[in-house]
């Protein structure tokens, strides 16, 4: 019954409290990190992230998702190379399985060029350069190339103009990248036929940060729309809304 009480009155701190005035951050970590992520859906608390760090403090080695009732419900370890790359990322279920685990390899200048999942299926993804800019994206599973997304760049730029998909060797979808400004990026997807499905429109603060992402439909009416808050230049805090304006979900964070 007392350990009852206590989780009662954890989510009702957490229903009314500032990210301030959350329980205290787990393990140590370096100033500024992150070392909570609470997640909030129609409203109520849904459960969180544990974030836990090496003994630099800010080596991210783990993360445990908790439920709402304090159930741990999986996680993530995460382990580098020799020059401080990612090099793999194994997730577990609840009874500690391992569901999904991700390798990652680069090239001499480290660069990512390969990226592998070999639970479910043998799943692979190439990342190809040429004089340094990405060019193609190969997808196989089980050594059969099943997708490539083929990347164009506006004229003596690495700016990203459009992004072409091709499934057996056919063009199945183009994504295309235009900028107002140095602030918004509009990112409009257009089936084989060339009809449109949906666009992005991302905003940036003066330092380049980003502050919202709106997804439109086809008819370009409002579907999702995020909007990011920080603190200085550190996330505290993503509130995303329906076509509506309706909140349906919301992450916190804490930090170090």
């Amino acid at each position: 019954m007392r350990y009852q009480l206590l989780i009662i009155l954890s989510i009702i701190v957490l229903f009314s409290c500032s990210v301030d005035d959350l329980p205290g951050c787990e393990g140590s970590g370096s100033t500024g990190e992150i070392c909570k992520e609470y997640q909030y859906v129609n409203g109520d608390y849904n459960g969180l992230n544990n974030y836990f760090y090496d003994e630099t403090g800010s080596v991210l080695i783990s993360k445990v998702t908790v439920s709402s009732s304090g159930k741990k419900e999986g996680s993530v370890f995460y382990s580098y190379n020799s020059i401080s790359k990612l090099s793999g990322s194994e997730y577990l279920s609840t009874s500690g399985d391992v569901v999904k685990a991700l390798t990652y390899k680069y090239n001499s200048d480290g660069v990512l060029i390969e990226e592998q999942n070999s639970v479910d299926f043998d799943q692979i993804k190439n990342y190809n350069y040429v004089n340094g800019i990405l060019e193609t994206v190969s997808y196989s599973e089980s050594g059969i190339l099943t997708a490539k997304d083929s990347l164009e760049y506006f004229t003596g730029t690495s700016d990203l103009y459009r992004t072409i998909k091709y499934i057996g060797g056919n063009i199945s979808s183009v994504v295309y990248n235009e900028w107002f400004g140095s602030d918004v990026l509009k990112e409009s997807t257009f089936d084989a036929v060339g009809t449109k499905v949906g666009s992005f429109v991302s905003r940036y603060n003066g330092d380049g940060v980003l502050v919202e992402k709106i997804e439109y439909t086809a008819g370009n009416n409002v579907k999702i729309k995020e909007v990011y808050s920080y603190s200085g230049n550190l996330l505290i805090e993503i509130v995303k809304k329906d076509g509506q304006g309706n909140e349906f979900e919301k992450l916190v964070y804490q930090r170090f």
